[in-house]
């Protein structure tokens, strides 16, 4: 299992995302929102979203969740990603029922964004991944909280890949076939930084 960390110098945002080293290495561009989120294959499914016919990766969806319902994410985040067509906003995650930030007074509550976006709400990111249908099925994440639960929230979601992968490597071991589509693997996208605590770096 390799984990493969990139960060962008001009804006600090840290991307990481768990690869096992023999599986293939993509890097497919959605449209300018998601570096690097996934090479996405058939294999794909869109939650909440009509079925794609054509499995062609232009015509596939992502699964992301958005972690931190902040200013950040109600102003830039989730319109970016809810225009996007190869994009499904399949959660929204936040401790709070409805987020305030100093730097814009009139954020949504959860339940305003759950309607407009329409995805379910989480309050951790336990109860996100414990759900059957969206937690196996999310092909990344953007986390927008603040910054010093970044660690804990990216150690939960790389531990999730890792679960994955082993499950993918135990069906392999039990006469799966191996292939791509028995994984799939978590991205993450971090706001800067990815920790407050040098020891946790």
């Amino acid at each position: 299992m390799a984990l493969r960390i990139l960060i962008n110098r001009s804006t600090n945002v840290s991307f990481f995302r768990c690869t096992p080293p023999n599986l293939p290495r993509s890097s497919a561009l959605l449209d300018g929102v998601l570096p690097s989120i996934r090479s996405l294959t058939s294999s794909s499914t869109s939650l909440g979203k009509d079925d794609n016919k054509d499995a062609s990766p232009a015509n596939t969806t992502a699964n992301v969740v958005l972690i931190g319902a902040g200013w950040w994410s109600q102003g830039w985040h989730l319109p970016h990603l809810h225009r996007n067509e190869r994009v499904n906003i399949s959660a929204i995650v936040d401790s709070t029922p409805h987020p305030k930030s100093n730097l814009n007074p009139n954020l949504e509550p959860l339940t305003a964004l759950a309607k407009r976006y329409e995805c379910p709400v989480y309050h951790s990111v336990s109860d996100l991944l414990a759900d059957p249908v969206i937690g196996p099925n999310m092909d990344g994440a953007i986390v927008c909280t603040p910054h010093s639960t970044h660690f804990n929230i990216g150690k939960e979601l790389i531990a999730e890949g890792k679960r994955r992968y082993e499950e993918a490597m135990q069906k392999q071991s039990n006469g799966g076939s191996g292939e791509e589509q028995d994984y799939r693997p978590i991205n993450v996208l971090m706001e800067k930084p990815m920790t407050t605590n040098v020891r946790e770096a």
